[in-house]
């Protein structure tokens, strides 16, 4: 089996959600020692073992409401000793201190259409430290040459990469296409799947007859809503650079909150 740092890295990669639970002290009789590690996911599942037992089953509890409440890592005591008037239902007769840490999934955008916008944008998604995904059936405009920072490069069209993938994993997708049959078979196919924002690029007139299209096409209107064309905040802009630029301003915004 993989180390739990090699985990870690993958579940980075993937997005998913988890908190890292860590035996970091303990005194007395108890399961488990410093260095024991165990991950909670947000559907209650686990991989490793802090201890086992009630104990373990607190700090999978205490792990779940820091996930859902987004809370700071935090350090939690904890008495395996039933006669002690907080002590746990347990025999054991020590204490242990757990480090309990939340790692939100990070930012993964997925672009579809590698063009002069597309490489602008990936350009500055880099800089920032923001995941990026590039699909286009276009060879040349989906080498990992041109994106050497995407977490993934897929030559295709998007009903092609679309097919038995995990959407979970993308916080949200950019459209960029050349192609309006491209842009309508990807957001046929994005929006009723993916929770998180669905922008196109274009004019508002363009976002407009997208959306018609798209309920002659049996989209429900609540998936539609989440359409936004046109995209980027609100900026002159012309060239490609400076396109992608207030579209990486948008992305920005919404993956980092203001305080």
């Amino acid at each position: 089996m993989s180390s739990i740092w090699e985990r870690i890295a993958e579940l980075h990669r993937t997005g998913r959600d988890f908190a890292l639970c860590t035996v970091v002290k303990t005194t007395g009789s108890v399961p488990r020692r410093p260095g024991a590690r165990m991950i909670v996911f947000a559907d209650g599942s686990i991989e490793g073992s802090v201890g086992g037992a009630g104990f373990e089953e607190q700090v999978k509890t205490a792990a779940l409401e820091a996930l859902a409440a987004k809370k700071l890592p935090a350090l939690m005591s904890f008495d395996l000793w039933y006669r002690k008037p907080s002590g746990l239902d347990s025999l054991c007769g020590g204490s242990v201190m757990v480090s309990i840490e939340p790692v939100q999934r990070r930012t993964h955008v997925l672009i579809f259409g590698g063009g002069h916008v597309g490489h602008a944008l990936a350009r500055i998604l880099d800089v920032v430290e923001i995941a990026y995904t590039v699909v286009d059936d276009r060879a040349e405009y989906s080498a990992v040459e041109r994106f050497p920072g995407a977490a993934e490069c897929f030559t295709g069209r998007p009903a092609a990469f679309l097919d038995d993938r995990d959407l979970s994993i993308y916080t949200q997708s950019i459209l960029l296409g050349y192609s309006y049959d491209s842009d309508l078979e990807a957001l046929e196919r994005l929006l009723p799947a993916l929770s998180g924002p669905v922008g196109l690029i274009g004019s508002r007139a363009k976002g407009t007859e997208m959306r018609e299209r798209l309920a002659t096409r049996g989209v429900d209107q609540e998936a539609i809503a989440r359409l936004r064309c046109p995209i980027g905040v609100d900026m002159p802009t012309e060239t490609a650079g400076e396109i992608a630029l207030a579209i990486a301003a948008e992305i920005l915004a919404e993956s980092r909150p203001a305080r």
